[in-house]
């Protein structure tokens, strides 16, 4: 009895040791490998992306390097993203990665999962600027929350906002402009409009001057009965210097 509780006791174990392995596997959102950042600034942009993350279920990730070596931006953050088992959400992939290497002079963002967040082109014209400055803390703080920004106030729910606020504004203007306007009771015919004696008709006569007849010829059936298949979408991602 006493070796079967034993036994229990160590599969317990293995098992909670298990999960704690799985649910550490991901690593840190914030890898400053350029070393650009001093511990403090460090751990504050590592817990605004926690913190970020956790709230819209997106996982925000920066990472900074010496050198891509022999990768392009676009492998070195697929690769790190992929290997640093990133990615949250319904699909379990969903995030946006920022690379940064510094003998390359080089940025670039890519894009996993669900299409909740701009372009990567798009979005660095938020960070660019402190980026090429080298104000490095305030480059990383920018990008993280243009992308939180994003996540609480996604597109489609911009441009419905944009839409409402339109409509409001030209219903606003037009019922101003009815309220100028003169009321004129609508007449039967054009009599009121003509002044009183300053019109004659003498003769009229209906007049056929000619016709014209269009002839549009029947499109022929060339189609082969093939389908054609829509694209493939592609990365959303881009990058460039700084």
């Amino acid at each position: 009895m006493k070796r079967l509780f034993a036994l229990t006791i160590a599969l317990l174990i293995a098992v909670l040791c298990s999960v704690t392995v799985f649910a550490e596997s991901a690593s840190p959102r914030f890898i400053d490998g350029g070393e650009l950042l001093d511990a403090d600034e460090e751990a504050a942009i590592l817990a605004k992306l926690d913190s970020l993350s956790t709230e819209y279920d997106y996982d925000i990730v920066i990472i900074t390097t010496e050198a891509l070596g022999e990768k392009s931006a676009y492998q070195y953050a697929n690769d790190a993203y992929i290997e640093g088992g990133y990615g949250m959400g319904e699909d379990g992939e969903s995030g946006v990665i920022l690379i940064v290497s510094m003998t390359d002079r080089e940025w670039y963002i890519e894009f996993f999962g669900e299409e909740r967040v701009t372009e990567g082109t798009a979005l660095s014209e938020y960070f660019l600027d402190q980026l090429s400055g080298g104000d490095y803390y305030g480059a990383f703080d920018s990008f993280a929350e243009a992308v939180g920004d994003q996540l609480a106030f996604p597109l489609g729910t911009l441009i419905i906002i944009a839409l409402v606020i339109g409509f409001i504004v030209a219903l606003i203007a037009t019922s101003v402009m009815k309220g100028k306007l003169k009321s004129v009771a609508m007449q039967n015919n054009a009599r009121e409009y003509v002044r009183q004696g300053s019109f004659k008709l003498t003769h009229s006569r209906d007049l056929f001057l000619y016709s014209q007849v269009t002839r549009v010829a029947r499109p022929k059936n060339t189609s082969s009965g093939g389908s054609r298949s829509g694209g493939g979408g592609g990365s959303r991602g881009g990058g460039g210097r700084f």
